[in-house]
């Protein structure tokens, strides 16, 4: 539907979707198509939530103050809708505005920040990566490369490349389900594999307990 309508991009909505389609898990996810809309979901959720602004023309969010985290009345989340929504146009005037995602704040304190994606390969196809992930992933550029098709055991190689790898295997306070992280990897060649449209996807964070990912 994204490129029939001439869209290369996915937003978060709709790449949440495909991720779901793959069976990766992801956080519920809910959409506004204005701030009182948002205001409204809120009030149903009647918890703390995150909002994010939905534009297929801004890849980074975060740039443009398009994320409010911790936001706990419906309130405040009108306003934060509407500050973004603001901003967006100001610095922005031509991208489209295609609502808001609302999520619930979940507390991850013992979770691990990862992120796993897809990026252009050069002569021999898309490549995938896993590392570590946040807002300073770039910075801290811990990540390790594959070439699909993965299976499990390719997987784990590509994760043991990584710095963090020794971390996630062996602590005893914060354990890390390594095999719901090389499925992921499994699931992302697959899709890979299926979607010849598919040349980039970053999944950032991923957040990795000893329960499982999301």
């Amino acid at each position: 539907r994204a490129l029939a309508s001439g869209h290369h991009l996915l937003n978060e909505h709709q790449a949440l979707q495909l991720l779901t389609a793959y069976d990766i898990p992801v956080a519920e996810t809910l959409t506004a198509r204005s701030p009182d809309e948002a205001a409204q979901i809120a009030q149903q959720l009647d918890q703390a939530v995150v909002l994010k602004i939905m534009s297929p023309d801004v890849a980074n969010k975060s740039q443009i103050g398009g994320i409010a985290r911790y936001l706990n009345t419906p309130d405040a989340v009108r306003q934060a809708a509407t500050a973004m929504l603001t901003q967006l146009r100001s610095v922005a005037p031509a991208a489209r505005f295609e609502g808001f995602l609302l999520q619930p704040m979940v507390s991850r304190d013992s979770a691990y920040e990862l992120t796993i994606g897809v990026r252009p390969g050069s002569g021999f196809g898309p490549v995938i990566y896993f590392g570590q992930g946040g807002i300073e992933a770039d910075t801290i550029n811990d990540f390790a490369y594959g070439l699909p098709p993965l299976n499990m055991h390719l997987a784990r190689e590509v994760m043991a490349q990584t710095r963090i790898y020794p971390r996630l295997r062996y602590s005893l306070l914060r354990r890390a389900n390594l095999n719901a992280l090389a499925l992921t990897l499994v699931k992302v060649s697959q899709m890979i594999i299926d979607l010849d449209e598919l040349t980039e996807l970053d999944i950032n964070p991923l957040w990795v307990t000893a329960q499982g990912v999301v």
